[in-house]
């Protein structure tokens, strides 16, 4: 009987191992179609720089994961660093430039990387600021102006390049346990109304760039699949808010955000790069 009973568990644990193969494949063959996998070999036949901070961070692990399930294992997104190797031929390659709360740092060090990487014949570069850059004590005209001189600056020495705008990311609303947790911590919570002040830097981004040269992360971050977004009301302003589903801690992208941003994050790169193809 005990012989008996070890093979009956044997025999349900492979029927099991079965169903799950059948009925749930992985990430990795799910990834692997056709049209994201020509998409990302475009890509990689391409010179591009990413500067950022750590949802940057969050967006290159996104982007690798996506790349690895498509089957374009030769090609990855690296750290930019003294290694020169990876710049002899096509390169995707990223980094970290300045510190959190100091935009203007920011446009500085990405103006310097942008220039030493003109010399490997970079064609696309883009930056993004991070959500701590941009709050509702921030001179808004004042970060955006000196925005607008730095891109204006490098578009008129390297006239070929294309520089991505990024918008600023927001953060989702605090659920009840994060709020129960403020209270009994005595901590401040996260400030609606600083995503009104990345809402208006945002619009002044949109306003003044072509869409096509755009990457609305905020937009991306904020849309569901139905193409609602996620909206709360202060004091009769809407705020666009991060999708709860997007994030852990109210900020940085988890598995499920990291995926959707990425893979919208591949097509607009892969848009921009073809649409220049078609003009050249």
């Amino acid at each position: 009987m005990l012989i008996n009973r070890k093979i009956h568990y044997v025999v349900l644990s492979l029927l099991l191992i079965i169903g799950i193969i059948l009925f749930y494949p992985n990430k990795v063959v799910q990834d692997m179609n056709p049209d994201i996998s020509h998409k990302i070999k475009v890509i990689s036949e391409s010179h591009i720089y990413f500067g950022h901070q750590s949802v940057g961070e969050n967006i290159v692990s996104g982007l690798n994961k996506i790349i690895s399930g498509s089957g374009q294992n030769e090609f990855i997104v690296k750290e930019l660093n003294n290694n020169n190797k990876i710049l002899n031929s096509y390169y995707f390659v990223h980094s970290k430039i300045g510190n959190n709360g100091d935009p203007k740092g920011k446009f500085r060090e990405f103006a310097k990387i942008v220039e030493i990487l003109s010399r490997k014949n970079l064609e696309l570069a883009m930056m993004k600021l991070c959500f701590v850059d941009i709050n509702k004590n921030s001179n808004l005209e004042n970060i955006f102006n000196s925005y607008v001189n730095t891109i204006d600056s490098l578009q008129k020495r390297y006239p070929n390049l294309t520089i991505v705008h990024f918008t600023v990311p927001i953060k989702s609303q605090p659920t009840w346990i994060k709020k129960i947790k403020a209270i009994l911590m005595n901590r401040d919570l996260d400030d609606p109304q600083d995503n009104i002040a990345r809402d208006k830097y945002n619009k002044l981004i949109l306003a003044k760039y072509p869409k096509e040269c755009i990457f609305d992360l905020a937009k991306a971050e904020s849309t569901y699949p139905d193409d609602k977004r996620e909206i709360i009301m202060v004091n009769g302003i809407p705020a666009y808010s991060m999708i709860k589903d997007f994030t852990d801690d109210g900020g940085h992208l988890n598995m499920k955000g990291q995926k959707v941003i990425s893979r919208e994050l591949i097509e607009k790169i892969f848009e921009i790069i073809t649409m220049k193809k078609s003009i050249n």
